[in-house]
């Protein structure tokens, strides 16, 4: 495939994805286990892809897009663009506003065998919020976001990584509201803090009552805490808050 055609193809993706919010371009793009790396942490596979896109647009309505830069070498393609889109739920900690807004961002995407593996998306969330509020408020509120999306990164990669080594195939989501789950939080409240539906909660969770219910675990609470995983729950969704 050539450099002219990836780059094509890649900019297909984003505006599926970004202007159509067409879902179905990700079984069209990405192979089934592609990573999906951004400022906000981690997806593995279509299905966290799609559910970290729904939490997006819950918040954002993309208006256009505009390519600027564009680059491909190797299995790369890198490319620079600009979205005017209009705040229309909470993000990052700040409600509605109803503004319109430019939000710049680079993707670097890997392919292999004319789809995509794994890419990287660095967003300008600084320059969206100095847009969308004072300079004072977007200052203390990146500050908050670096320090706890820290945290909040190593905390999920290294919970994921523990509980698939023993044995329990949980996706990130899952784990997100599980942890909450832990923490006594109801559905409703889980969502407000994951930026999502609540149906999209109390489904996560209905799936994993099924995993656990039909499976060698039990109790899932009691497998958590025998395996000493328990604390790292309860320790990550303080985090979440």
């Amino acid at each position: 495939m050539g450099n002219n055609v990836e780059i094509k193809k890649s900019k297909d993706y984003l505006e599926a994805v970004l202007m159509d919010q067409d879902n179905s371009a990700l079984a069209e793009f990405l192979l089934p286990n592609c990573l999906a790396l951004t400022d906000y942490g981690i997806a593995f596979g279509q299905e966290e892809i799609a559910m970290d896109l729904n939490f997006f647009f819950q918040s954002i309505d993309v208006k256009s897009i505009k390519f600027s830069e564009q680059m491909h070498c190797a299995d790369t393609t890198i490319i620079t663009f600009s979205e005017r889109c209009q705040h229309i739920g909470e993000f990052c900690g700040v409600e509605a506003t109803g503004k319109d807004f430019i939000f710049n961002a680079t993707i670097a995407l890997r392919w292999q065998e004319g789809k995509i593996r794994e890419y990287s998306l660095t967003p300008d969330v600084n320059g969206m919020l100095n847009q969308l509020t004072d300079n004072n408020t977007a200052t203390k509120i990146m500050l908050a976001l670096s320090e706890s999306n820290n945290r909040c990164y190593t905390l999920l990669t290294k919970l994921y990584a523990l509980v698939h080594e023993k044995g329990l195939c949980l996706t990130k989501q899952q784990l997100k509201c599980l942890a909450l789950h832990f923490e006594g939080y109801s559905a409703v409240v889980s969502a407000r803090i994951l930026n999502c539906s609540i149906e999209t909660v109390r489904t996560h969770m209905k799936n994993i009552r099924e995993l656990y219910r039909n499976g060698f675990l039990g109790n899932i609470e009691n497998w958590f805490k025998q395996q000493g995983l328990y604390s790292y729950m309860r320790r990550y969704a303080k985090l979440m808050r």
